[in-house]
């Protein structure tokens, strides 16, 4: 028979083991949910040492250094920023000059109407009274801004432009330059109405000069919205050349002037130097997450600014941190770890690397860059719909490059439709010499190499067709050559003009 204290060691025994049992069951999960955790931050930190390889070798920034090597300083006899600040010095010293900008806008649409896209944008008041008060409201306002001529001729004859930029904190970076510049290049485009009313094209076809050159200063920063800033300028002054030269056909030294200033208007040759700005910001706010925890990043990327004004009534939850709480289904934003925010980065910054590559192979053919950025577009946004987190950063991002719902605000899409306003001014230019010579248009573009008369948007040559009335259609389907539940309108320049 065992004793009583054997007993009694065995009891305590099983009670041990049944309480260590219950121990271990209770821990495995947290465990389980350690090692998981462990294992997402070597995973995350794996992805975004890799993404940052990547972008090296492509040889794009991550670091103000070498955004200052990736676009040098200038001499400071040539750069052209400096007289920048002194005109939007000079506009904010006189707040009255924007009272009368609703009718200088409404008289340059009246005059560009026939050949603008639905996509530029007016910021229009009421249309006055009649159009008589616009064209005196827009004398006015040309008249009050011509101290601001010498100074543009000034900038714009200086080959450089850079900004002074704190790229340090990239993704808090503000560019009031370029709505100046949007201000301004809507001035040289009622003086060019204006001279052109005049019967002075030569002088209305100079304002075009100025504004593109203007265009390229604004369009050598190296941050996504230059890009998208010059595209709107550029279709701008595109379509008032358009005007000016259809309205003087019959002259060798307008149309002269104008194969000059159409060449000033030629698209940036290279995408991928836009890329810089977007991988510079996503490396910022990396460095912010290191230093500043996961959840500040949320509040800085807020466009709308932490203030108590917000529609949520609360001024620690910003509009970010509401979107992405919806994308989890969850609260509060605390639940935004270190390896989900590297994680997120490094997709980000391997979408840019992607971008950089179909722009590299695909440089000199903008329809086949386009259709592979549609096609990443397209793969990045199934992938999102997974995993929404983790595409938070590209799916927010407000970069043309990123993927949305309508990809013809894309920057191939952009880059497409100003080689066709290029291609067109060729062929406007072609038509009307060849009648000037021949007495009437041709009946096709047979004639001309087959590389100046493709549409960008289709890979075809450009659709031209001889009217009745003794003049041409040239047209394109723009986007919706590619897409086509688009909402934009065809491309067409007519001759002569049809209001």
């Amino acid at each position: 028979m065992p004793t009583k204290p054997a007993s009694n060691r065995r009891e305590l025994v099983f009670i041990a083991s049944l309480v260590a049992l219950f121990v271990l069951f209770c821990l495995l999960p947290i465990g389980l949910e350690l090692a998981r955790n462990y294992l997402a931050e070597v995973r995350a930190q794996r992805l975004l040492a890799h993404a940052k390889t990547l972008i090296r070798h492509d040889g794009l920034p991550l670091t103000p250094s070498e955004m200052d090597r990736f676009v040098p300083n200038p001499p400071a006899n040539q750069n052209a920023a400096p007289v920048y600040d002194q005109i939007m010095t000079i506009m904010t010293q006189h707040p009255k000059w924007r009272a009368l900008q609703p009718g200088v806008y409404w008289a340059v649409f009246d005059w560009l109407a026939p050949s603008l896209p639905r996509t530029v944008f007016f910021y229009l008041s009421n249309r006055p009274a009649n159009n008589a008060l616009i064209l005196q409201t827009a004398q006015q306002y040309m008249q009050n801004t011509a101290l601001l001529i010498p100074l543009l001729e000034k900038a714009t004859s200086r080959p450089y432009c850079k900004f002074p930029r704190n790229w340090r904190h990239s993704y808090s970076l503000t560019f009031p330059e370029y709505y100046m510049m949007r201000d301004l290049n809507t001035l040289l485009v009622l003086r060019a109405y204006l001279f052109n009313r005049q019967d002075k094209p030569l002088e209305a076809l100079h304002q075009i000069e100025l504004g593109a050159k203007m265009s390229q200063h604004l369009g050598s920063d190296p941050v996504d919205i230059a890009f998208q800033m010059q595209s709107s300028l550029d279709t701008l002054l595109h379509c008032a050349w358009l005007r000016i030269v259809e309205s003087h056909p019959n002259d060798p030294k307008v149309l002269a002037y104008a194969a000059k200033v159409s060449r000033m208007l030629e698209p940036p040759p290279n995408l991928n130097y836009y890329l810089a700005g977007s991988t510079l910001t996503t490396e910022s706010i990396d460095e912010l997450i290191k230093k500043e925890g996961p959840a500040r990043v949320l509040r800085a990327l807020d466009p709308i600014g932490n203030t108590s004004s917000h529609p949520s009534g609360d001024s620690f939850d910003s509009f970010v941190t509401e979107v992405w709480n919806r994308l989890g289904e969850r609260s509060p934003s605390s639940t935004f770890t270190r390896s989900q925010a590297e994680r997120m980065i490094g997709l980000e910054l391997l979408y840019l690397h992607r971008l950089y590559q179909i722009n590299r192979v695909y440089a000199k053919d903008p329809y086949r860059n386009y259709l592979a950025i549609h096609q990443l577009e397209a793969t990045t946004a199934q992938a999102a719909k997974k995993a929404p987190r983790d595409y938070f950063l590209i799916s927010f991002d407000a970069s043309p490059f990123s993927f949305d719902s309508s990809p013809n605000t894309s920057f191939s899409s952009n880059l497409l439709q100003l080689q066709t306003y290029r291609t067109q001014r060729q062929l406007l230019l072609y038509l009307l010499k060849y009648r000037l010579q021949n007495h009437q248009f041709p009946n096709n573009l047979q004639g001309l190499p087959l590389n100046e008369v493709i549409d960008p948007f289709t890979d075809r040559p450009m659709r031209y067709q001889k009217t009745h009335q003794g003049g041409f259609i040239l047209a394109s389907p723009g986007a919706r050559a590619l897409n086509p539940s688009s909402a934009e309108s065809e491309i067409v320049v007519r001759f002569p003009f049809q209001s």
